[in-house]
């Protein structure tokens, strides 16, 4: 990448809109230079803003970079253009600045707003980029093939950079080098790599706390077997062997033991067996037994409740007779009397309607009423708010009719500020016009003294020119030849030459410089008029203007010498306006209150004379409805005694009450007969019943006697301990073999366990051996060894390569006598960061010392060697990337004349006949020694670039 033109707009020391043309220096060395703080290093800040958004040193971004030199109206931005490969690009940047709007407000007056940050690349077929910024941003880095970490390394390389690699820490320097040769993979490996080495070890603890776990679960009955498995699982680690024999003695044990209990539980089967069948012969006979009492006694209860039945089907068949006689009887007056009061209910239920009716008429008259009264009330507030509100209108008018003289004062107070801040930057363009004039007429001076010099030098050329003709002459005379002057062929006294002579050429070139100063002159002296003319015009605007303002008062400032008190004037006239101004805005502010209150009061007026209007409606309404309802009250409390009086019950619910009773009366008889009828039917079908059943319990009995003849009871007690001791047996001998099949389970189970605990413990062992050496030996924990990680081990190699090429040049600027070299592992240190520490090889002392210990002057010879060797490396390792330009900034003054000479030498050597290499630098002798210079010019109004070239 070669610069072609850098244009820098209110950025940074340049006010106004700076172009440097780089196409003047195209190759080789040239020098920046200018007084501190003239922005030598913001030519630096400008080229790598325009291309990664960032500054140089990165201390600044772009929103910092706006000139306060600036006009208001200059933008800011940065335009560069550079060659890649035989090709043109062109990148225009502007960052985030506040700038005067371009179109006034309501009030007519410019504000501030915001210019967002904004990129543009042109390619070199004229086209622009079409991506956003992010896009833009990566586009170029295609492009140059690096990143800022890396540009700042091989082409900017800002001030204070050099020192910072040499003399930083290997912990610094490999966080340097992370950046620069993207060596985060290596770390990320490492990183990897103890996470995995961590698992795998938590893996492995957790195997360990399961065997520990399961060990502990285990259990023997056997006293002695227990003891001796309580001392093996106590060695986890290293009785397995133990551990497993003494598994298989317990499950011996256990089979064993199921073995004899299995004989004996046969043993025991067979006779609980026996028992069971004696047991069941003899609760059969005494069954039987129990069952011919039973059938015995059930057919003397049959018996005696036969002859019960049939004395109650007597009595309840008189019990009918009797209720059938009352029944006809009482029925049908009953019958009759509930007709009667079924015919009345209509009339209780229309009694009931008329009188609901009537309280709800009286209800609606007493509504309207109160109703009536409300609005009544509520006409009498309205007319009291209307009156409050008329008389304090009355008092608001005046004020209100004020609000417009005061908004015209104010309107007119305005417009006079904005009249004297026109007039104070006039006044001030005129105070910088009156500068410039004097500047002008400096020129005059300075051109009109230039002239005086040339004049008189060249009419002394000429005053000797010509008195030296005669003795130029007099060269040729020889006696008895005649003058060419008087004829004379004598000459005692020819004229001589003087030490003084001057050619006839000298003279020309004198009065050449005399017309050129004369033009010179002619040119200073019309541009003088021009800017006389210009300021008293713009100060004849600046009179006019205030006697148009402020009067013949105002005026006699201005006449004599007194016009120096201008702008204190105008600032005193415009705090003045500025106070009456706010005092109008806060008296109009109260007014425009007092006018929102009027308005407010008048709106409310005419909601009040509406409400009433519509007041007065409704109490005419409700006048209405208040009369129709008591009317209609009237006439239903009439209807409701006349229906009253043909009525014989005391109400509804009395008529209602003895109807049920009559009813029930009625289904009591019907109720009665109905339950009779269903008792002297159950009573026959239960006589019937029973005779069979007495019948089939006679025949029972006769079996039973016949089964038990010759038979007694039998006690089965005996049997019944005998066959409850052997179940118990049983009971305990099976709950012994599950304990024994639940303990041999277990052993096996802990068995299969344990067995596939330690294969997998075998396996972890290794696999965290060999993760936890790879993880050691990638961070650099390896024991009695440098703490020298995979990441530094990798950056050693650019770092050993960035040595080498940094020794070339040493070497020839240190005149042979210092060379740098990578500290050796073996003397590397034992705790914290290591692997990138620099040493220095004094071949003069041949001793080698911590490059700390370099003076200054070499330190920046050393760091400058550093530079170039990073430049190259990363060159190579950057896809062979092509960065033809080098800026270094500072560090010359620290050298001596002839290391000062070896390092422009390296430096020329680098740039050859195809790079171009820049230095900031303001030591004194390298302007001498340097023919090509770009000289930052610091002015009042920021700074300006020159090129200045010497053949």
């Amino acid at each position: 990448m070669k610069p072609m033109k850098l244009v820098m707009s209110a950025f940074g020391s340049y006010g106004g809109i700076e172009e440097i043309d780089f196409q003047k220096v195209d190759r080789g060395l040239f020098l920046i230079t200018g007084d501190t703080g003239a922005g030598k290093t913001t030519v630096f800040d400008a080229i790598t803003y325009a291309l990664f958004d960032e500054t140089s040193g990165g201390r600044r971004d772009g929103d910092m970079m706006r000139s306060q030199f600036a006009e208001e109206s200059t933008p800011t931005f940065v335009e560069y253009t550079f060659s890649y490969n035989g090709e043109q690009y062109m990148v225009r940047r502007n960052p985030n600045y506040r700038r005067i709007s371009k179109r006034k407000n309501k009030e007519g007056e410019y504000t501030y707003t915001t210019e967002l940050a904004a990129v543009e690349l042109t390619m070199p077929d004229g086209t622009v980029f079409p991506g956003k910024g992010r896009e833009t941003n990566e586009k170029i880095k295609e492009i140059l093939g690096v990143d800022i970490n890396q540009f700042t390394q091989i082409s900017m390389i800002a001030q204070g950079d050099f020192l910072k690699l040499l003399h930083a820490p290997s912990k610094e320097r490999k966080e340097i080098f992370a950046r620069i040769f993207d060596t985060k993979i290596y770390w990320q490996i490492q990183n990897r790599l103890k996470e995995q080495s961590k698992d795998c070890g938590s893996r492995l603890s957790d195997n360990q706390n399961l065997i520990r776990h399961e060990l502990a679960e285990v259990r023997c009955p056997k006293e002695e077997l227990q003891q001796e498995w309580e001392q093996v699982s106590g060695k986890p680690e290293t009785g397995k062997t133990e551990i497993f024999d003494s598994l298989r003695r317990m499950a011996a044990y256990f089979g064993e033991r199921e073995k004899e209990l299995a004989v004996r539980e046969k043993e025991r089967t067979a006779a609980l067996d026996q028992v069971k069948v004696q047991l069941a012969s003899a609760r059969e006979t005494n069954q039987q037994f129990d069952r011919k009492k039973e059938t015995e006694a059930s057919i003397r209860l049959l018996e005696q409740m036969q002859t019960e039945l049939g004395q109650q089907l007597l009595e309840k068949t008189e019990q009918k007779k009797q209720l059938e006689q009352v029944a006809a009887e009482r029925l049908p007056g009953l019958d009759q009397l509930l007709a009667e009061g079924r015919n009345l209910l209509p009339k209780y239920q229309l009694l009931g309607q008329r009188r609901t009716e009537t309280e709800q008429r009286k209800k609606a008259g007493d509504q309207a009423k109160k109703e009536l009264e409300e609005a009544i009330q509520q006409e009498q507030q309205l007319k009291q708010a209307q009156e409050e509100l008329q008389k304090s209108q009355r008092e608001l008018q005046p004020q209100v009719e004020q609000l417009l003289g005061i908004q015209q004062q104010e309107k007119d107070c305005r417009q006079r500020k904005d009249e004297i801040q026109e007039l104070c930057k006039l006044e001030s363009r005129t105070v910088q016009l009156e500068k410039e004039l004097k500047i002008s007429g400096k020129q005059v001076a300075y051109a009109l003294a230039e002239f005086e010099k040339k004049s008189h030098m060249y009419e002394r050329y000429n005053h000797i020119f010509i008195e030296e003709q005669a003795g130029i002459l007099a060269e040729g005379l020889a006696e008895g030849s005649p003058c060419p002057v008087c004829g004379s062929t004598h000459h005692p006294r020819k004229a001589e030459l003087s030490g003084e002579a001057v050619t006839q050429k000298q003279v020309e070139e004198a009065k050449r410089y005399r017309e050129q100063a004369q033009e010179k002159l002619e040119h200073e002296k019309e541009l003088f008029l021009k800017q006389k003319e210009r300021y008293e015009g713009e100060r004849q605007v600046v009179r006019n203007n205030c006697q148009r303002l402020f009067g013949g008062d105002f005026g006699e400032l201005l006449s004599g010498n007194r016009e120096e008190n201008l702008p204190e004037a105008l600032q005193k006239l415009l705090q003045e306006c500025g106070s009456r101004l706010n005092e109008l805005t806060r008296k109009r502010e109260q007014l425009e209150n007092k006018q929102v209150q009027y308005q407010k009061q008048g709106s409310r007026l005419e909601e009040i004379v509406q409400q009433l209007g519509q007041l007065w409606s409704k109490k005419e309404h409700l006048q209405s409805r208040a009369y129709e309802a008591n009317l209609a009250y009237e006439k239903a409390a009439q209807s409701l005694k006349e229906l009253q009086e043909t009525l014989t019950y005391s109400s509804r619910e009395a008529l209602e009450q003895n109807l049920k009773q009559l009813a029930r009366e009625k289904q009591k008889l019907e109720e009665g007969q109905k339950s009779l009828l269903e008792m002297l039917q159950t009573l026959r079908q239960q006589t019937a019943r029973d005779e069979g059943s007495l019948e089939e319990q006679k025949k029972n009995l006769e079996l039973l006697k016949t089964a038990l003849e010759g038979k007694q009871p039998v006690d089965v007690s005996e049997f019944e301990q005998k066959e409850q001791e052997l179940i118990s047996q049983q009971e305990a001998a099976t709950e012994l073999r599950v304990s024994l099949l639940s303990g041999r389970d277990r052993i096996s189970r802990s068995r299969r366990n344990l067995e596939k605990l330690y294969a997998e413990r075998e396996e972890l062992k290794a696999e965290y051996e060999m993760v936890d050496t790879l993880s050691r030996t990638a961070n650099g924990g390896l024991r009695q060894q440098a703490r020298l990680d995979l990441q530094t081990y990798v950056q050693r190699r650019y770092f050993k390569h960035i040595i080498g090429e940094a020794n070339r040049r040493l070497i020839k600027m240190s005149g042979g006598r210092f060379i740098l070299q990578c500290r050796e592992l073996e003397q590397l240190a034992r705790q914290g960061e290591a692997g990138l520490d620099l040493d220095v090889y004094d071949m003069v002392t041949d001793q080698v010392r911590d490059v700390k210990t370099l003076s200054g002057g070499e330190s920046f010879l050393a760091a400058l060697s550093m530079a170039l060797g990073m430049a190259d490396v990363i060159q190579k390792n950057a896809g062979k990337v092509h960065l033809d330009t080098m800026f270094i900034d500072e560090g010359f003054g620290s050298l001596d004349d002839e290391a000062r000479g070896k390092a422009i030498q390296i430096l020329q050597e680098l740039a050859g006949d195809t790079r171009l290499v820049g230095i900031i630098s303001h030591v004194t002798e390298l302007k001498e020694q340097m023919d090509r210079k770009l000289v930052i010019i610091k002015g009042d109004k920021g700074s300006h670039a020159v090129w200045q070239m010497e053949n």
